[in-house]
Order: structure tokens, then sequence, then C-alpha cells
């Protein structure tokens, strides 16, 4: 959660009880981005970027 996002603080032990209270599925959908672009990492070598 980011704070101010919606006009109001969101302190970082409450954000992680709304987190914890979430079911592993709906966890998952977090993680599973980031894995998707590690392993895409790994096959492709690294990232570069070239400037047009």
């Amino acid at each position: 959660m980011i704070p101010d996002f919606s006009g109001f603080e969101i302190s970082e032990e409450v954000a992680a009880k709304n987190y914890e209270r979430l079911e592993k599925a709906e966890q998952d959908k977090d993680s599973e981005p980031m894995e998707c672009l590690l392993a895409m990492l790994r096959v492709f070598d690294g990232v570069r970027l070239y400037r047009l």
C-alpha cells in the first residue's frame, strides 16, 4: 500500500497485517510477475536499453 495515495497514511504494521490476511493465492499475485521477470532476465542474459 502506498502512503498518501488516497489522502491518508498507512503504517507499515497495518499494511503488513492487511497483506497477511489475504489468501495465499492473492499474495502470490504479487510475486508471480516478479518471478516471471527474473526468469526472463536469466533467459535473455539481462536487459539492454537502447536510446533512439
